[in-house]
């Protein structure tokens, strides 16, 4: 009688030999998960933010390798002085800065064709940085506003540094030396 009741107890009834979780047990792990997931969200965003400085660079550094490859296929444009003029280069205009000449509108660089000596607008190309996280060029840390790169020779004119300030006082550097080598490299923004 005994196995009888054994059986049909465990049979009907299977729950009440397991043990099940407290309600202390499941507030505690949702509060871990609660925790974990606002760590991950904060990652995330923090991970968001820096991307869109480097972004933002590799699109700058972009436009100047474009530059450099136009002036070195000699592709001239059929438009303004290009026209009647001989093609000198391809030029990368920096607006975002004081002293800087650009075409009308709210670029913060551009990329522009040079026929006998003037620039040729409208731009070939004109871009803007994005607004948030606050990516903007650094007035002190820029040190040319603007960079031909000439069809014949091959070389530039304009060598020197354009620094990128971004979220989280981090910085980067794109560097252009006299022979047209264009590097990116992450600096101290102080």
């Amino acid at each position: 009688m005994q196995d009888f009741r054994k059986i049909f107890s465990s049979t009907l009834f299977p729950l009440r030999s397991q043990r099940a979780f407290t309600l202390i047990e499941l507030l505690w792990s949702v509060a871990v998960g609660a925790i974990l997931s606002t760590i991950g969200v904060a990652a995330f965003l923090d991970y968001s933010r820096s991307q869109t400085l480097v972004t933002a660079t590799t699109d700058i550094a972009s436009m100047l390798q474009v530059a450099r490859s136009r002036a070195q296929s000699q592709v001239k444009p059929t438009v303004g002085a290009c026209v009647s003029a001989p093609l000198d280069g391809y030029k990368v205009l920096i607006c975002g800065l004081a002293g800087s000449v650009c075409s009308p509108g709210n670029a913060d660089y551009e990329l522009v064709a040079v026929c006998g000596g003037t620039n040729v607008f409208p731009a070939v190309s004109s871009k803007t940085l994005p607004a948030k996280p606050n990516i903007s060029f650094n007035q002190s840390g820029t040190t040319i506003r603007e960079v031909l790169f000439r069809v014949l020779s091959g070389g530039v004119d304009g060598s020197g540094t354009i620094k990128i300030e971004g979220y989280n006082n981090t910085c980067k550097v794109i560097s252009i030396d006299s022979v047209s080598k264009i590097t990116v490299n992450d600096i101290s923004c102080s």
